[in-house]
């Protein structure tokens, strides 16, 4: 393959790496704001409760919150990454979401147990 052949398909290969990323972005926010309703709603649900529930629970839901802005942040570092460094980025970005919405069926599970509290739709695959 000539030197300029393989430099073009090199820089092909990029733009669709380049591609690739801003579709994942685009995902992972939805994503994001989907875990945010959630944890929206398990405040919610968590005011209706009495003082007691609500602060076993506090200490849950400001982990929550902290895993939650950790994903934040692992994008912003992902959007400024370049082509080769991204890859190994999403993965650690999947995983921790998967995590926190293992998490947030957790908490709901628990404060379910707490009283009849309705949980909402489970945020969905990664």
């Amino acid at each position: 393959m000539a030197l300029a052949e393989e430099e073009e398909v090199t820089k092909s290969i990029r733009r669709h790496d380049m591609a690739n990323k801003e579709s994942v972005l685009r995902r992972m926010a939805a994503k994001l704001e989907k875990l945010d309703a959630r944890l929206a709603e398990l405040r919610s649900g968590l005011e209706s409760k009495g003082e007691q529930v609500r602060g076993r629970y506090s200490e849950e839901q400001a982990k929550l919150k902290a895993e939650r802005e950790s994903l934040e942040r692992q994008m912003s570092t992902m959007k400024e990454a370049g082509a080769e460094a991204w890859k190994d980025l999403r993965s650690g970005l999947e995983k921790g979401y998967k995590e926190l919405n293992k998490a947030m069926d957790g908490a709901w599970k628990h404060l379910r147990k707490e009283k009849d509290v309705e949980p909402p739709a489970a945020g969905g695959g990664a």
